[in-house]
């Protein structure tokens, strides 16, 4: 059965946003979010190596400190100044690895990028999980195929990134050619298309992992609430945590050197609970319109969001009781 696109939009939204706290709280996206935090931060830095790489073997000649500088101020333009600190050396070093590597056979850096993307794609396998609990669906997929779905997933995002980095680096001339021959106000005017494109782009990744993610077979929506409110909810809250970390936090009094660390992890977390918060408003959503969520893979009964047997676990667990017992 598919859904009208604006039955998603005629709802009663106190009611609705009341059912999605509920299920926040059951499929416990809160804990969810910290879990996604942990493995946005182990792959963070490899994603960018991943980025680089792959800049530097296009023929376009300095690309690669372009997109150092555009990914250093989008940082700085969603992140307080004290999470920026070691993130500069840290990307100095990748660099610095990443021009030494450009000099390698291909396949010498095809073997090394790779497994950069791999442990990139930990946070994409850790949201098709809660996704699937968010539809409550199981996870009928085999294991290589949520392995190759996260690589996709997380490669799709790597190319937006390089869009977005192609087009900020010829910005500034586009802004400048259009300033001199057609005035002021269509080059402000280009500024706010490019802006507009960047929460595009978002809200595109987003509903890509909405689609693909969950382990439910529904229809292809360009733009939907969950989508909106996300991409809302991480900008908000971003920018709410830049001016309470710049004002009221003492990360570094309390954390010494790594208040930075801890500072990143915080806004790693917001980022996170706002991709499962949009999950979880496009479920509800779709299950008030009265959609029951089919698998895309049918699962057998006895396996869980995760895709792991819940009968071999428990018997796992009365074996240990057992021998612990005795």
């Amino acid at each position: 059965m598919r859904m009208a696109h604006r039955d998603l939009w005629k709802r009663d939204w106190v009611f609705t946003l009341r059912q999605v706290w509920k299920e926040m709280l059951l499929d416990d996206v809160f804990g969810a979010s910290a879990q996604l935090a942990y493995y946005f931060l182990l792959g963070f830095f490899p994603f960018l190596f991943f980025i680089l790489v792959l800049v530097g073997s296009m023929p376009v000649s300095g690309l690669v400190e372009r997109t150092v500088s555009y990914t250093m101020g989008l940082l700085a333009q969603v992140m307080p100044a004290e999470a920026l600190e070691g993130i500069d050396e840290i990307l100095e070093n990748i660099v610095v690895r990443t021009r030494h590597l450009l000099g390698e056979r291909r396949i010498r850096l095809l073997s090394i990028s790779l497994p950069a993307l791999v442990v990139a794609s930990n946070g994409m396998r850790a949201i098709m999980v809660t996704l699937n609990r968010a539809w409550s669906v199981r996870e009928g997929r085999s294991l290589l195929q949520r392995y190759i779905l996260a690589l996709a997933l997380t490669l799709a995002l790597a190319i937006i990134v390089i869009l977005a980095t192609l087009v900020s680096s010829q910005a500034d001339y586009l802004s400048s050619w259009i300033a001199t021959h057609w005035g002021a106000s269509w080059a402000t005017g280009m500024y706010l298309g490019i802006q507009l494109a960047a929460v595009g782009a978002l809200i595109f990744i987003l509903e890509l992992i909405y689609h693909l993610a969950p382990n439910v077979r529904r229809p292809w929506h360009w733009i939907t609430p969950g989508s909106i409110f996300g991409v809302l909810l991480w900008l908000a809250g971003t920018k709410f945590f830049k001016m309470y970390v710049s004002r009221f936090g003492q990360y570094d009094a309390m954390y010494a050197s790594l208040g930075a660390v801890v500072v990143f992890l915080l806004w790693l977390y917001i980022a996170g609970l706002a991709i499962l918060v949009g999950g979880e408003i496009n479920a509800e959503l779709e299950r008030s319109a009265g959609l029951i969520p089919s698998p895309a893979v049918p699962a057998p009964a006895t396996f869980d969001a995760a895709g792991h047997d819940t009968q071999v676990r428990a018997a796992t667990v009365a074996r240990s009781r057992a021998s612990g017992a005795g």
